[in-house]
C-alpha cells in the first residue's frame, strides 16, 4: 500500500541514522502506522489508489506552497523589522472556485500555515481570512496554489 510506503519514508527521512536496524524498525513502525490508520481511520485501498492518483497533483502542489511560504516569511521580516510601519490587519471574504469540501480544507490550510494570514471562517465556497496586514489581503484568482486546485478539481471532473 502506498501509505505503508509514505510512512517508512518518512521515518527514514526523519532518522538520525540510516542502518539494518533502523530500517527492520522502521518497517515495523510503518506496519503498525498503517494498521492503526486501516482499523481506527478507516483507510482502505480505495483511499490509497485515490491518493495515487493524486500523487501528481501534491507534488506540483507542494513546491508552489513551499515558496508561498518562503515569500510571506519575507513578508511578515520585513513588517516586523521595519521600524515605525504599523501593521493594519484586515478581514476579508472570497469566493474559493472550489467545488469540493477536501478542496476548501487544503486551500483554508495552505492559507493558515502561510505566515501573515488564518483562516477564520468557510461558508460554502467562501473563505474569510485574517491577514495581518492589508498588503497580504489577496482577491478571487490571485493565489497560485488556488489556482493548482481549481485545475487539479477540474481534471478529476472531466471538464
Amino acid at each position: 500500500m502506498l501509505l505503508f510506503f509514505i510512512y517508512f519514508v518518512f521515518f527514514i527521512l526523519l532518522s538520525a541514522k540510516l542502518s539494518l536496524e533502523t530500517v527492520l524498525f522502521g518497517l515495523v513502525l510503518s506496519a503498525v502506522a498503517l494498521l492503526f490508520s486501516c482499523k481506527v481511520l478507516g483507510w482502505s485501498r480505495s483511499k490509497d489508489k485515490a491518493l495515487a492518483r493524486h500523487a501528481g497533483d501534491i507534488l506540483r502542489y507542494a513546491p508552489k506552497l513551499f515558496v508561498e511560504i518562503l515569500k510571506a516569511n519575507r513578508d511578515v521580516m520585513k513588517l516586523i523589522l521595519s521600524p515605525g510601519k504599523k501593521p493594519t490587519p484586515q478581514l476579508f471574504t472570497f469566493d474559493s472556485h472550489l467545488s469540493t469540501p477536501i478542496a476548501r480544507t487544503v486551500l483554508a490550510d495552505s492559507i493558515t500555515i502561510t505566515p501573515g494570514t488564518i483562516t477564520v471562517g468557510t461558508d460554502g465556497e467562501k473563505l474569510t481570512v485574517h491577514a495581518l496586514d492589508s498588503s497580504f489581503a489577496f482577491h478571487d484568482g490571485e493565489l497560485g496554489f488556488q489556482r493548482d486546485l481549481i485545475a487539479a478539481e477540474s481534471k478529476k471532473e472531466g471538464k
